[in-house]
């Protein structure tokens, strides 16, 4: 009989871990960033250990002791399924993703790895130049459901023949495997069932109020894509100063015109991204005519700024650049002088907070 093996070839290149939730694109194919956790169901995140399927068997097994399987069953079953191939019917894979062919897993495999500790969790990373995944060293159960090397070691599945992906900390490669062995899965995106994104809602207003930030948020439809996070980026910054940080919150710094761009990476298939156009404007408040005393000059400046206020008090003024980050932060009175000699050349804003409210104000540092 044979035993399930953890040898072969060593690989080793310098990645960026950059999952994303629609899938990484590694040499020509859409991998899923979590394992399978209960059949049909990925697990929480890229650490995860999900659950072991056998090969041809639709049946997860727990990853952890004690044991059970996803049918509430705790009697490991010796068997083998029979088969040329892992039958439609036993993948355990969500809806749109299949268990991978041993040539998809080689072609992994060619796109370099790395051993690696995410979140305290010990695994690989596969693939580089910001396209890569991260592969727990789970381990793998075998002989009545034993577990073994759980942390130091992992194996995947491919559903060609039983030539089982397997790594540790010092080798990376392929090495056949017996059919009851109890390993990860992790999937790729079935090319022929991928259901294409035809649109995004919006969930945000598409009018903002200067210096407010909102958490940018869409819905996808169908509700049934294959693919549905959404990456969003400014499009068109216009004078407004829009910013998205890695949390998707938008903020501007000036009122006007501008554009975001959201992105499902293989949206319409593999290999095609869907992307779709915003058009936002950002306004003062209505009651910013109250702050029209705020006076600010020189505009452009090459060192100081002066800022008067009239009668109102100012409680504090923060200096943004155009990405978001405060550059200075104080407290003032009614007439202030504020030295930008430090800041390198380059569009800014001003938001100064009074007594009875806020108001943005674009600079230029020459």
């Amino acid at each position: 009989m044979k035993k399930c093996l953890l040898i072969l070839v060593v690989v080793f290149i310098t990645t960026n871990l950059n999952a994303q939730e629609g899938g990484v694109f590694i040499n020509g194919v859409t991998w899923a960033t979590r394992n399978v956790d209960m059949p049909g169901i990925f697990a929480a995140n890229p650490e995860s250990s999900g659950m072991f399927y056998q090969w041809n068997r639709k049946i997860g097994w727990s990853a952890t002791d004690p044991l059970i399987n996803s049918d509430g069953g705790n009697t490991w079953d010796n068997s083998s399924a029979d088969g040329d191939g892992w039958e439609t019917i036993n993948d355990p894979c969500p809806s749109g993703w299949r268990v991978p062919t041993v040539t998809e897993l080689k072609s992994l495999i060619d796109a370099g790895s790395q051993w690696t500790t995410i979140n305290d969790i010990k695994g690989r990373t596969f693939g580089s130049d910001g396209n890569s995944i991260f592969l727990p060293a789970v381990g793998f159960r075998y002989n009545g459901g034993v577990l073994y090397l759980s942390g130091s070691g992992g194996c995947y599945w491919n559903s060609t023949n039983v030539n089982a992906l397997n790594f540790h900390s010092a080798a990376c490669g392929l090495a056949p495997n017996a059919r009851n062995c109890g390993f990860s899965v992790r999937c790729v995106i079935d090319a022929d069932a991928v259901i294409g994104v035809t649109n995004i809602i919006l969930n945000v207003p598409t009018i903002l109020t200067v210096g407010m930030p909102i958490v940018l948020s869409g819905t996808v439809e169908p509700s049934n894509a294959t693919n549905k996070y959404i990456v969003w980026s400014v499009k068109n910054q216009g004078v407004t100063g829009a910013n998205i940080t890695s949390d998707n919150i938008l903020t501007t710094y000036a009122e006007g015109a501008f554009s975001i761009l959201a992105t499902i990476k293989d949206g319409l298939e593999v290999g095609k991204d869907y992307t779709q156009t915003f058009d936002f404007n950002s306004e003062l408040n209505i009651t910013d005519f109250t702050f029209s005393q705020i006076s600010i000059y020189p505009n452009p400046t090459t060192s100081e700024l002066r800022i008067e206020s009239g009668e109102l008090k100012i409680e504090d003024i923060k200096i943004f650049d155009i990405y978001g980050k405060i550059q200075r932060i104080g407290n003032w009175g009614t007439e202030n002088t504020i030295d930008l000699s430090h800041l390198s050349a380059g569009i800014y804003f001003v938001k100064i907070s009074t007594e009875v409210g806020e108001v943005v104000k674009k600079i230029v540092k020459e």
